[in-house]
């Protein structure tokens, strides 16, 4: 179950530098990450977790922005946690990464409440695996806490279908609100999009209560 669960962000971590480059530039990372940081605003109380966080990158952002709040990243691929606390060292930050399925994320946690919650689900294939993976968010997160989406939204636009068609073989696109939402998250909205080579990335926002 574990390699499937990797195998949901698109690789088991053998591949993982190479796939880190070219998600990076498919999705255009860079363009959205900023954007991502500043609609979290991490504040120095903030618990905030970075579920499916990938080679760290945003991660670094996020405790960069605010160190004295608590950041962890999580993911199931080891070759991608090797680069991302790395990373952080190389930052000189303080950041905890977790080698777990996104399903086990509450087993870490201990005492700690996450405050924000962020979820890349860019790689994730597939409803029912997006899905359990917000609702696991909902199952952890405080009561006032929010959390923040970046996905494949709407394509709006023939050449955005078009190249979303392409890169993910026909997956349903822009139901990310419907999952946000039918994981008992409330007040969900679409903050920014942004046109890549692979299509339409959007950023989503949303209140536990």
């Amino acid at each position: 179950m574990q390699d499937e669960e990797a195998d949901a962000f698109g690789t088991d971590g053998r591949l993982a530098p190479l796939y880190d480059a070219a998600r990076s530039v498919l999705t255009r990372e860079g363009r959205w990450r900023t954007a991502l940081v500043n609609q979290v605003a991490p504040e120095p109380h903030d618990v905030i977790l970075d579920i499916g966080c990938g080679a760290g990158g945003l991660a670094v952002l996020l405790a960069r922005a605010q160190p004295a709040a608590e950041v962890i990243g999580f993911d199931p691929r080891p070759g991608m946690l090797a680069q991302a606390r790395a990373r952080a060292a190389e930052s000189g930050l303080a950041i905890s990464f977790v080698e777990c399925a996104p399903r086990d994320v509450s087993l870490h946690l201990g005492a700690r409440t996450p405050t924000k919650i962020v979820l890349s689900l860019t790689a994730a294939r597939g409803a029912t695996v997006k899905l359990a993976h917000i609702q696991g968010a909902r199952q952890i997160i405080d009561p006032a806490g929010v959390l923040h989406v970046i996905d494949y939204g709407a394509q709006r636009s023939a050449l955005m279908r078009r190249l979303f068609a392409a890169s993910r073989d026909g997956a349903p696109e822009g139901h990310a609100p419907t999952l946000i939402r039918a994981a008992g998250f409330v007040a969900v909205e679409e903050t920014a999009t942004w046109s890549t080579p692979s299509g339409a990335i959007s950023l989503y926002r949303a209140r536990a209560s």
